[in-house]
């Protein structure tokens, strides 16, 4: 008799321990913001079928990148736009704040995009559709008033402005292929 007592008192304090572990998940925002946050950030984030949202396949367009290349290196040089692809979608959704955005690799050319929460696709897709364009432009010295107009651009630090011509002295679309490396 004292070991089926026993035996109770532990498994009630097991199942009142899951229960109390599981509570955040399911208060209102109202309560949530009542109890310590220590507690309250203890919930389990709901995937896409729990919690609705979107799921987006994209396509990697190759085909101009291998129309004049090499055919051996062919799979290669799909595999590095497929990753600098993913690189650059992630970065542009986590700039976003997007709270934990699901962005993985599917076959060979395509990467696949789920987003818990996200009730309207279209927003993605023109966040994810847009074309960055890189351009480089001379620093602006003394002579450079003269040659046209000089823009004044955010630098890197609060405060910090660097003046360059406006005149594009090379544009991305120019580049075919840059590596970091050490000298």
């Amino acid at each position: 008799m004292k070991t089926l007592f026993s035996r109770a008192i532990v498994y009630g304090l097991i199942i009142l321990f899951g229960l109390l572990c599981a509570l955040p998940n399911v208060l209102p925002d109202s309560v949530s913001k009542k109890i310590p946050d220590w507690y309250a950030q203890n919930q389990l984030t709901l995937g896409l079928d729990l919690r609705g949202g979107s799921h987006l396949l994209l396509e990697v367009d190759t085909s101009e990148l291998t129309a004049n290349k090499n055919p051996a290196l062919h799979e290669q040089i799909v595999r590095d736009a497929v990753e600098q692809s993913l690189e650059v979608v992630r970065r542009r959704l986590d700039e976003t704040g997007m709270v934990e955005p699901m962005i993985t690799r599917q076959g060979s050319d395509s990467i696949l995009v789920q987003l818990p929460g996200v009730s309207d696709p279209q927003h993605i897709r023109e966040l994810l559709g847009t074309t960055a364009r890189m351009t480089f432009h001379w620093a602006a010295n003394d002579k450079s008033a003269l040659l046209g107009k000089i823009i004044s651009v955010q630098g890197d630090t609060p405060g910090a402005r660097y003046q360059l011509e406006e005149r594009i002295a090379l544009e991305g679309k120019h580049i075919s292929d840059a590596r970091l490396a050490f000298n």
